[in-house]
């Protein structure tokens, strides 16, 4: 009888445990509007922490509606953040204090189906509340902090629950000052007690406000600063050859990054940037999307997984060949060293094209051409490291 009481609760104890540690691995996100950066665009950001490593671009078209999203390899029936044709982007951070009054009856992990849902019904951030104040009389499976911008440069977080959620606006100068809302994986407006990701949080929000300081708070400061810190110093990478990234804002759950970068008045919101590192953020480089190409790049989606996504692995088995939690700081750097070079110069590239293609010189094909070129630039940059390596 002991015995299988024993096994009983055993079982319900590690239900509970995967249950709740799912909730730790849930993403670091940002947001700030046009009128908070130095070049007057919006900024959407999310670092995705999963269990699923193998992650995919696709292309999806609806009616009149079309969108890239960034899906679990071959699952196209949820996205995990995504833009469209009318310049409107959406990620998540999963929030499990946004429960109901009673615990038990809290619905959860529906938020990949509502995010390519968002993404063909809405326009605006005024529609996605729409469709919220919809889902609350339905009760939507979901809990958590979901991150928008629209072609408008405005940004907003909607900490959400089964049937209610609450709005920040990036504008809100009286509730955040500099400009910018960090989330991770508690809520303001959460019943939860644990501040899941406080770290994290706090991290991602001292760089902001350090950019925010010193004018240069734009997509590339949040690629280059922000998605694959690791909390330490350049000294202490030299006195430390392995260091825990279990709490960073690059984590060793860390499996792809999404940036987006909006569009000023009167411009196409079609080319809103889908900026995208399908590998963590510490081992990948980051490359540029658009809906206007009306497709995506053949290295990010293909049957089965990614050929991007699998260099960026590869590197990931490495830096990691010690423990999962220990990065090895010294391949890390080495491998850093090539990666900021050719990421640099994909930011070059790209901001000298997009300077053309806002004017409206621009057309499908030259767009497809070019996101296929920087796609392939990673794709080389990451084959030959692993070869070095």
């Amino acid at each position: 009888m002991f015995r299988k009481h024993y096994y009983f609760y055993l079982i319900i104890f590690v239900f509970l445990f995967i249950k709740t540690d799912k909730s730790l691995f849930a993403c670091t996100t940002g947001l700030t509007n046009k009128s908070n950066t130095c070049d007057n665009r919006s900024i959407l950001w999310k670092n995705r922490d999963s269990s699923s490593d193998k992650n995919e671009i696709t292309f999806f078209k609806y009616s009149n509606v079309r969108f890239i999203g960034l899906i679990n390899a071959d699952d196209t029936t949820q996205v995990w953040a995504g833009v469209n044709n009318f310049g409107f982007a959406i990620m998540n951070a999963e929030s499990r204090d946004m429960i109901c009054e009673i615990q038990e009856n809290t619905q959860y992990d529906n938020e990949g189906v509502f995010m390519k849902e968002a993404l063909i019904k809405c326009k605006t951030i005024n529609d996605f509340e729409t469709f919220l104040k919809e889902t609350n009389k339905t009760t939507r499976k979901v809990t958590s902090n979901f991150g928008v911008i629209d072609a408008s440069g405005c940004a907003s977080f909607f900490e959400t629950g089964n049937n209610e959620y609450f709005r920040f606006d990036a504008s809100d100068t009286s509730s955040f000052p500099d400009g910018f809302i960090i989330r991770a994986n508690f809520s303001e407006k959460g019943k939860g007690k644990k501040k899941y990701g406080y770290a994290r949080y706090q991290k991602a929000h001292d760089i902001f406000t350090i950019h925010k300081k010193q004018n240069t708070l734009k997509y590339s400061s949040v690629i280059k600063d922000v998605i694959a810190d690791i909390q330490i110093p350049d000294q202490e990478i030299v006195e430390n050859i392995h260091y825990n990234v279990k709490n960073t804002i690059n984590r060793y759950r860390t499996v792809s990054v999404a940036v987006f970068h909006g569009i000023k008045k009167n411009e196409n919101p079609e080319l809103t940037t889908f900026w995208c590192n399908l590998g963590e953020a510490a081992v990948s480089i980051s490359i540029p999307l658009w809906v206007y190409s009306n497709n995506v790049p053949e290295l990010l989606d293909s049957i089965g997984n990614s050929p991007l996504n699998e260099k960026f692995r590869h590197l990931k088995q490495i830096v990691y060949s010690k423990d999962k939690h220990l990065i090895n700081t010294d391949i890390l750097k080495t491998i850093r060293k090539k990666f900021d070079k050719v990421q640099h110069d994909i930011f070059k590239q790209t901001e000298k094209k997009l300077d053309k293609w806002r004017k409206g010189k621009v057309t499908q094909k030259e767009v497809e051409l070019f996101q296929k070129k920087m796609t392939r630039k990673a794709y080389k940059a990451a084959q030959k490291m692993i070869k070095k390596l």
